[in-house]
């Protein structure tokens, strides 16, 4: 975050839903593994959908998604949450989900006044925005690998990037039609 009295800003930490399952045929697992950053997994406490996996050494302070907050209780969860982090973690492919698991990717990176303001700062344009976010998203890579019933396995790797396109161009909602945004992309690497 930019320090005070504007001085140069040092980090930016950002938690983004990781919003995809794998689908295919015979998969027994699924293992994520992510380059950059980790895997933050909000699940009930003592209640886990990861089979296996290897935890991410060290914290990072970036917020989270996920979590419930039930109307009926004052707004406190329905159960106690907790927060882990991984370096990369394995599915059952019958249980890639739930309705009380939410899986996002996190990092803290360091960043020069130049880039923050690219960001947020006043007057940017949405190319700018998308230069900084690259920049702050480094090449982070997620690697998906399938463990098949054959026991054989496959992989294949997904950039994490940003771009500038329309509500509709994102598969979003056309609620501003036209109007363009900044989106975070999961592609296949070729």
């Amino acid at each position: 975050m930019l320090g005070g009295n504007g001085l140069e800003a040092s980090a930016v930490d950002y938690c983004i839903s990781m919003p995809f399952t794998c689908v295919g045929d015979h998969i027994e697992k699924v293992t994520y593994s992510i380059n950059n950053g980790a895997f933050q997994i909000v699940q009930p406490k003592n209640e886990t959908i990861i089979v296996d996996g290897q935890r991410y050494v060290g914290t990072l302070n970036t917020g989270m998604i996920g979590g419930d907050y039930n109307e009926k209780n004052n707004g406190l969860p329905s159960r106690p949450f907790e927060t882990v982090l991984y370096r990369s973690f394995t599915l059952d492919y019958n249980r890639q989900s739930d309705e009380y698991t939410w899986i996002n990717i996190c990092n803290k990176r360091p960043v020069t006044k130049d880039i923050y303001d690219a960001i947020w700062g006043e007057g940017r344009s949405l190319e700018e925005m998308n230069d900084g976010m690259q920049q702050v998203l480094d090449n982070t890579v997620i690697t998906c690998t399938v463990q098949y019933s054959d026991n054989t396995s496959q992989s294949v790797d997904i950039n994490v990037n940003s771009k500038v396109m329309s509500c509709v161009q994102a598969g979003d909602e056309p609620n501003y039609e036209g109007e363009m945004a900044l989106y975070f992309t999961f592609e296949l690497q070729e």
